[in-house]
């Protein structure tokens, strides 16, 4: 079983995928704790500007090929694929995904429908999101 995050710029540009990219190379730096932190940080602070967009999460025991043919055949991104045991590739997604949201609501949203779903999958990173999510809102 793998889980996947799966990402529809409504602009239809490659953008997201270029910035993707950009943000693994980044983070390859960083520990796993510092991206918890600039996740946390950025979570806190957010009033940015909204990119139009759609997500989901997915479960399933296909092939990311499979899976990928499916998702990428009508302008969708899978940004994440896996168990949870690549931590730090987690949070490059989840990190990914808070960039692109306007509001701390649709954050929080995000990152607790990841967590119920990684409970699934892998316990130990959904209780990883799960901290993420209290330090947050100790923050905020």
């Amino acid at each position: 079983m793998s889980l996947y995050i799966c990402w529809n710029d409504l602009h239809q540009s490659d953008e997201p995928r270029d910035i993707l990219k950009q943000q693994q190379s980044l983070f390859e730096a960083l520990s796993e704790h510092d991206i918890e932190e600039t996740i946390v940080a950025l979570c806190t602070g957010l009033n940015a500007e909204h990119h139009p967009h759609t997500y989901e999460i997915l479960i399933s025991s296909e092939s990311v090929e499979k899976v990928s043919a499916v998702i990428e055949k009508d302008g969708r991104i899978i940004i994440y694929s896996g168990n949870g045991q690549d931590y730090k590739n987690v949070l490059t997604s989840v990190f990914f995904v808070l960039s692109h949201t306007g509001s701390e609501e649709e954050a929080m949203f995000f990152l607790r429908k990841l967590a119920i779903e990684m409970s699934h999958i892998n316990q130990i990173t959904a209780r990883r999101l799960e901290t993420i999510i209290r330090r947050t809102k100790q923050a905020g």
